[in-house]
């Protein structure tokens, strides 16, 4: 088992390293040895994923997640191959408990506020990125989530100020000129949209 533990640690760092062909032939290596081994399942999951085989990769990080049911990063990937599968309910249902089970993971709230944006659940996505600007005030795309959040809740006073926010802290940057724009024009300030 030592030779495959090795395999599998070199599979994922190959991984990491972009070389995703050797990382498949590895963890291909290890499945042949060991059917049910977690880290090759996870390195072929992620791969699975990359590729758009949502249905493999769904199987292979649900059983990985059986194995590690804490693990951030199987949860995080499961949660994007239910989204890609269109399985919207099953992402929810398996980031809401994981994001109360980490609450100082940014990342995974960052999953759910997109989400729950894409499932129409504007207040809740709203909460979410407002936490998140609030835990990383000048983060651009946490500025961007919440400005798109506020206006989708129908909240163009809120989505003002974090817009105000975004392009003071961000000048550089064409999208806190467009989030600017587009709180003008949902405020029908038409001389404020022409302007930015």
């Amino acid at each position: 088992a030592p030779a495959l533990d090795a395999k599998d640690r070199l599979a994922a760092s190959k991984l990491h390293q972009g070389e995703v062909a050797t990382a498949e032939r590895l963890a291909n290596e290890v499945l042949t040895a060991s059917p049910r081994d977690i880290g090759a399942m996870s390195v072929r999951g992620s791969i699975e994923l990359s590729r758009g085989d949502t249905k493999g990769a769904i199987s292979d990080l649900r059983t990985v997640l059986q194995d590690q049911p804490e693990s951030i990063v199987t949860i995080r990937l499961l949660g994007r191959a239910y989204t890609l599968d269109n399985q919207l309910g099953l992402a929810e249902d398996l980031l809401r408990p994981a994001v109360q089970a980490h609450p100082n993971d940014l990342d995974l709230q960052l999953d759910l506020g997109r989400l729950l944006g894409q499932r129409g659940k504007t207040d809740d996505a709203r909460k979410v990125f407002e936490s998140l600007v609030h835990a990383q005030p000048g983060n651009a795309m946490y500025l961007q989530g919440a400005v798109q959040a506020q206006l989708a809740a129908g909240d163009t006073a809120a989505a003002e100020a974090t817009a105000t926010a975004y392009l003071s802290s961000h000048p550089e940057q064409a999208a806190s000129h467009l989030l600017s724009a587009h709180v003008a024009e949902a405020q029908r300030k038409d001389e404020v949209a022409v302007s930015q």
